[in-house]
């Protein structure tokens, strides 16, 4: 029983071993043509399965591979595009189950029609992956933007999809554009949660925020047809946020700028999370409802357009505001603190200035010769 019991174990242990070894390393010649279903057009000459890795150099003046049998599917474990090569995905689908490494910004991820999708598990990037068509693009590990690097991922009014990705990360002074175009979609995790990006651009018409968003510079988010929620904090650390909405704006987590913080929309904004900026400056001539008790802004600029409807404010440590056009609308200015304008209020139905009776001293200096108010509410606390 013994033996038998060895020679079965023995057997298991050469299949698991037949098992891992079976992966294998492809590189990419071009020998006869660009079709990566040509066994001679790699090395070791055979065709890359699921299981093996694959790297595409440059190889002109042959040609690069592309997908082009109608509604092919190539998937491989790894695959590395070196520097000025291409892969050629067109409209058909690329899957990486482990990591696409770009390791320059001269390589190249052409991806065309409607059809065209690229999915990764992981990511190291150093090159832009672009298209004119609607296009899909997902990764669901890990992405990490290659040190220096300026990446853009553009779907062509397509989907790119991070939402699932563990991390979306820079490795120090790189910056990452996801531009969807007005008919696309964007979906994000994390990005710039470990290292934070230099800046952050997100255009789309439709934005799922799934994690924090951290970057030195510029954060700027445009949601081209639809509103915008946060789902997770945003802070520049050194730099100004910018967030533009067709839609409503809602502040469900901290919003922070070490200099500006734009919101704009024609819509309403309200919050439950605070807003910490220098500046805060609302455009757009929405409804701006923005009652946090932790808010932290030393200027309020609202003076780019007439409101749209009330606009409510509160920092309990006060602030200096610039004028307001309020469209005959209700202004509320609520602090412990004090109070100063640097224009006037005008076009106000009801200016009410409140304490919020945490035991401070609210003192308003509102002292510009031509504010306009019809009533003034000064009795609320």
């Amino acid at each position: 029983m013994k033996v038998l019991r060895f020679s079965i174990i023995g057997v298991l242990f050469f299949s698991f071993f037949l098992t891992m070894s079976s992966a294998a390393s492809y590189t990419w010649t071009g020998d006869t043509d660009g079709n990566v279903y040509t066994s001679t057009n790699w090395s070791p000459v055979g065709f890359p399965g699921d299981a093996d890795d694959i790297t595409i150099p440059d190889v002109s003046p042959q040609p690069q591979p592309s997908l082009i049998v109608t509604g092919s599917s190539f998937q491989v474990t790894n695959c590395t595009i070196q520097n000025d090569a291409s892969f050629t995905i067109g409209s058909y689908i690329l899957t990486v189950t482990g990591t696409l490494t770009t390791n320059t910004s001269t390589s190249s991820l052409p991806i065309s029609g409607a059809a065209g999708t690229l999915s990764a598990t992981n990511g190291n990037l150093a090159a832009n992956i672009s298209s004119v068509d609607a296009v899909t693009i997902q990764f669901s590990g890990s992405v990490t933007i290659a040190d220096g690097a300026n990446v853009t991922l553009s779907s062509g009014g397509g989907t790119i999809d991070i939402g699932t990705a563990d991390a979306f990360d820079a490795t120090g002074g790189e910056s990452i554009t996801l531009n969807s175009g007005a008919g696309g979609t964007v979906t994000t995790g994390a990005i710039g949660n470990t290292f934070p990006f230099d800046s952050v651009t997100i255009s789309a018409g439709s934005y799922t925020q799934g994690g924090t968003i951290a970057a030195t510079g510029l954060i700027d988010i445009d949601v081209l047809a639809g509103g915008f929620t946060t789902g997770g904090s945003i802070t520049s650390s050194g730099g100004a946020v910018q967030i533009n909405s067709s839609g409503a704006i809602t502040i469900d987590h901290a919003l922070n700028a070490s200099t500006t913080m734009t919101l704009n929309t024609s819509g309403t904004i309200t919050q439950s999370q605070a807003v910490s900026a220098n500046t805060l400056t609302l455009d757009g001539g929405g409804t701006y409802s923005l009652g946090s008790a932790n808010n932290a802004v030393t200027n309020l600029d609202v003076d780019n357009a007439a409101l749209g409807g009330a606009l409510s404010f509160r920092d309990d440590t006060g602030f200096a505001m610039t004028g307001v056009d309020a469209g005959g609308n209700t202004v509320t200015l609520q602090t412990d603190g004090a109070v100063t304008q640097g224009g006037a209020i005008t076009n106000t139905g009801t200016l009410t200035l409140t304490s919020n009776g945490g035991g401070g001293t609210a003192v308003f200096t509102l002292d510009t010769h031509n504010n306009a108010v019809t009533t003034l509410d000064a009795d609320t606390a």
